[in-house]
């Protein structure tokens, strides 16, 4: 058995700047000589286990993150995220409310989702009707993601919302049955 380092990704094999053992025609027959490959030195294996902690590092400091900002968004929503907007008379919204819109009134409420790399909405079309809605909001951080659950709650401009003593979990546990 050999050890080299991977100069690209190899299928069944590992990713690029790995550092791999395989046997010794394969390397000398296959990865050597069509450059996928090229022996490990001691420096290379020491950059490969730097490169992992490093990888580890940042994953921790990502859920770290993750996990404050479930927390943000249940103590700043308080339930559910209120958006006035004007209705019809059948409760049919006049603009609808589309996933471009809800980052952007998120990021306004909530400050903290700045910081992340990309924001998107998983919830199918736009929100058209007055009520709550679930949502899902996936936010990335160096090349980590996480989904957190939202509820959106569209009421008519000018009236008070009506005051549910629902939480999350029991909308989230609602919408499941």
């Amino acid at each position: 058995m050999v050890e080299v380092v991977l100069l690209q990704d190899v299928a069944n094999l590992g990713k690029k700047g790995e550092v791999v053992s395989v046997k010794d025609g394969y390397a000398v027959n296959y990865l050597l000589p069509k450059k996928l490959a090229r022996r490990a030195t001691k420096q290379d294996k020491e950059a490969f286990l730097e490169q992992k902690r490093r990888e580890e590092k940042i994953k921790e400091q990502a859920n770290e993150i993750f996990a404050n900002l479930e927390k943000v968004i249940k103590e700043k929503l308080k339930g559910a995220l209120l958006i006035e907007r004007k209705v019809s008379s059948t409760g049919t919204l006049y603009d609808a409310l589309d996933k471009r819109e809800l980052v952007k009134i998120l990021k306004e409420r909530i400050h903290e989702l700045l910081a992340f790399d990309h924001i998107e909405i998983l919830y199918k079309g736009a929100i058209k009707k007055v009520g709550r809605h679930v949502i899902e909001l996936e936010v990335r951080y160096n090349q980590q993601s996480k989904k957190v659950p939202v509820v959106v709650e569209v009421v008519s401009a000018g009236k008070t919302p009506r005051l549910k003593s629902e939480t999350l979990e029991d909308e989230l546990k609602r919408k499941k049955k």
